[in-house]
């Protein structure tokens, strides 16, 4: 799985891979070919926000995506308000 670019299915894979059966970060970077830290930051990212955490947002536009927390939902109302 060594790319730079994951889709949701297989980070979802990954994550569950710790959660469900325990493994560490290093055997499942080791299984996937990815690296210790980008597993512990999908998981991190999926316990703080569920599924939206595992989203690919690269390249999109602020005003264009779905807010993930209550708290970014309230400052893009602020800030998209047109003058």
């Amino acid at each position: 799985m060594a790319k730079n670019r994951y889709t949701l299915e297989e980070r979802v894979q990954v994550v569950k891979e710790h959660l469900e059966n325990g493994k560490s970060f290093s055997e499942i970077a080791n299984s996937y070919n990815l690296s210790t830290q980008l597993v512990r930051t999908w998981v991190k990212k999926y316990r703080e926000m569920g599924l939206a955490g595992l989203e690919d947002r690269r390249g999109k536009r602020t005003a264009e995506q779905i807010p993930r927390t209550p708290h970014v939902r309230c400052c893009t109302r602020f800030t998209s308000v047109p003058y």
